[in-house]
């Protein structure tokens, strides 16, 4: 099956990771541009460390506006339908161009000099840079998390499982401590002690067997 059709894990979509998607993309989004300033983007309109802070924050609250609608648009979906990765890829896609639109009029409104194309398509460039970060970061995260989860769950499995089977087994030692034997209590019979011996008989393979 191509890779394109296979389907996202869905907790990828559950609510909670969802709603801190959207938490950690605006609070990642916000300090990584601040802080780092990546590719010069404080000469993007020429704005001062003040006004380049309130208009980054703008930038980032009207990314979250479309990303919070777009989630939730999502969570329902997911409700009935199933996402393939190409599909998950489209709709990112989607909330990059919607989020450029708005980018785009917030800074034609700045300055008109420009032509709305123009301006167009270096929100969508810069929309792109900074969103896919945290995106990528916080899928592989929950992925990672839910596998260990997984094996969590797999391992309790297993102890309890191996809890269960031990409480069926009685195991015989000798006056050192070396254990002599081990059988299932369905397939004991009975015990006989004579002196400072016993003897076991148990079914060993549709046989009585003595030990």
């Amino acid at each position: 099956m191509n890779f394109l059709e296979g389907k996202i894990p869905p907790v990828i979509y559950r609510k909670k990771n969802l709603i801190y998607l959207v938490v950690f993309t605006a609070v990642f989004a916000l300090f990584f541009i601040n802080l780092y300033e990546p590719f010069n983007s404080t000469e993007w309109y020429g704005l001062s460390d003040a006004e380049y802070f309130l208009y980054s924050s703008l930038l980032i609250l009207a990314g979250v506006f479309v990303v919070v609608i777009s989630r939730v648009i999502m969570y329902f979906y997911t409700k009935c339908n199933t996402i393939s990765y190409g599909r998950y890829g489209l709709w990112i896609i989607c909330e990059i161009l919607a989020m450029s639109l708005i980018y785009t009029f917030i800074s034609y409104s700045l300055n008109e000099n420009k032509f709305f194309m123009e301006v167009y398509k270096i929100s969508i460039k810069n929309t792109s840079l900074i969103i896919l970060l945290p995106y990528t970061i916080f899928t592989l995260i929950i992925l990672w998390q839910e596998k260990n989860d997984q094996l969590e769950n797999i391992k309790e499995i297993r102890e309890g499982g191996a809890e269960e089977q031990r409480s069926d087994i009685i195991t015989f030692y000798d006056e050192k401590g070396v254990m002599k034997l081990s059988i299932k209590k369905e397939s004991l019979f009975y015990i006989e002690s004579a002196d400072n011996y016993v003897s076991i008989w148990y079914r060993d393979k549709q046989r009585v067997t003595k030990f």
